[in-house]
């Protein structure tokens, strides 16, 4: 099986986890209470992508992986395209770079915020195939470890909030493997 193969497996294994840890105490506090028309994810981006981080790297130790934060928009899909308007305007997800500048592959576990049929959660693909679909992620900053998204961040009480996220997501994932 292929390396690209078992990080989407492992990806979509821990979003599964991760929907069901989430908790307005883990969402950004901005973005509390949960308004009714948005998906469970909102507000939960930089925390979620710190955790799944820790356990990508941690199962894949030679794949290299960074926090990205930046914007997620709508391009149009001509030459060079051009953005159209931001889809999330703050957000954080996974850059997971390969041999090549082209191979760099982006892992998104809360793009369901962008609420469009271009993007269907888990995303696993390369930057180059989200453009086809006409979405772009603009990176403005990348963490090459969760410690420095933690201190560097600028998150709302992030190491809290990843504290408690990584503790729910354990309590998940135990009770999954006690039931299987």
């Amino acid at each position: 099986m292929s390396a690209q193969h078992e990080v989407a497996e492992a990806v979509g294994y821990y979003h599964d986890l991760l929907v069901g840890a989430w908790t307005d105490e883990t969402a950004h506090p901005g973005y509390r209470p949960l308004p009714e028309d948005m998906p469970p994810s909102y507000g939960q981006c930089a925390v979620t992508a710190c955790v799944l981080l820790e356990e990508l790297q941690r199962d894949f130790p030679g794949e290299e992986m960074a926090l990205a934060a930046g914007r997620v928009v709508a391009v149009q899909r001509t030459l060079g395209g051009s953005a159209l308007g931001p889809l999330i305007d703050d957000h954080w997800w996974i850059n997971w770079h390969g041999r090549k500048l082209e191979d760099v592959r982006v892992i998104d576990v809360t793009a369901d915020q962008a609420r469009t049929a271009a993007l269907v959660t888990p995303v696993v693909t390369t930057h180059d195939r989200l453009l086809e679909s006409g979405i772009a992620y603009a990176t403005f900053k990348e963490f090459s470890s969760v410690e420095d998204a933690l201190v560097r961040g600028g998150k709302s009480n992030l190491p809290q909030r990843y504290e408690l996220l990584k503790s729910r997501l354990e309590e998940r994932r135990s009770a999954t493997s006690i039931t299987a």
